[in-house]
């Protein structure tokens, strides 16, 4: 599938996403089209992300999971899922990369994530373009599909030609149970799907991350033991349709990351509380 990105920060982007399905495995392929990115692609195999860069040097490997930017929405999972925590509801018929189209607006139940617009190709259901957008109908992101082709199944694909990657992240899943910080409230429809805890490399502090989706939108909360910094209160990056968010407590620092709302990102920070004093 060869598509643009758009957001008013990166401005447009040319991508190419490729997914297989090879012995109940995915694999999952994106490429940047342009040399205007220093990133060339990121595979997505074994619960594992890979990134290729331009300069190769800096080609490196992760077992946990970032957010991936650019993706397209709604690959995976399922309408049924959704409809758990959001509504979707029709709004009209459409023309989209030459072919007929539903236009849909998928907006949540509880008024706690942003909302879509997507164009469903009537033919194959697969999404021509989806536009991210606030409380206000201000657009923040969009998805345009330029041409897309779905294959047959084919056991010529070989396993063994991925490349060996250097300088991996070591990161493990962890029971955050074991944690010794909590996050008190998470918005309605989300549930936690992974946790990792990692060394930082310039000072050796150590992070613990959750990670949480509703199946549409996901966040991470990074909990940094022993790094406090003054005045972080109230301090907000955005970037595009993601916030970023931290706050000192008890002499660590708590950064909420995610594709929502600041009331939301802001309301999952306050709740966030831990015994560790540093």
């Amino acid at each position: 599938m060869d598509y643009v990105y758009y957001s008013p920060v990166h401005g447009i982007i040319p991508l190419r996403y490729e997914h297989l399905t090879k012995n109940n495995k995915e694999v999952d392929s994106l490429s940047f089209l342009s040399t205007d990115t220093s990133i060339r692609k990121i595979i997505n195999h074994d619960n594992e992300q890979e990134y290729f860069f331009w300069d190769a040097k800096h080609n490196y490997k992760t077992n946990y999971k970032p957010f991936r930017l650019f993706i397209p929405p709604f690959n995976k999972g399922s309408y049924k899922t959704l409809l758990e925590n959001y509504n979707i509801e029709f709004i009209r018929t459409g023309i989209e990369a030459n072919r007929k189209c539903s236009v849909y607006k998928i907006s949540s139940k509880y008024n706690n994530t942003y909302s879509y617009l997507i164009w469903v190709d009537s033919k194959s259901r697969l999404i021509l373009r989806a536009n991210l957008i606030n409380s206000r109908n201000l657009l923040l992101e969009e998805f345009r599909v330029l041409s897309s082709t779905i294959l047959p199944p084919s056991d010529n694909d070989n396993e063994n030609d991925k490349k060996l990657l250097v300088n991996e992240v070591n990161s493990e899943k962890y029971n955050s149970e074991s944690f010794d910080w909590h996050s008190n409230w998470i918005p309605q429809g989300f549930q936690k799907f992974n946790s990792t805890e990692y060394k930082l490399k310039l000072n050796g502090k150590k992070v613990q991350v959750k990670m949480y989706t509703d199946h549409l939108f996901y966040f991470s909360i990074y909990f940094t033991h022993g790094e406090s910094t003054q005045n972080v209160e109230n301090r907000v990056v955005k970037l595009g349709p993601q916030i970023m968010e931290s706050k000192n407590l008890n002499g660590n620092l708590v950064t909420v990351i995610g594709s929502l709302p600041l009331k939301t990102i802001n309301k999952i920070l306050k709740n966030v509380s831990s015994e560790s004093t540093n």
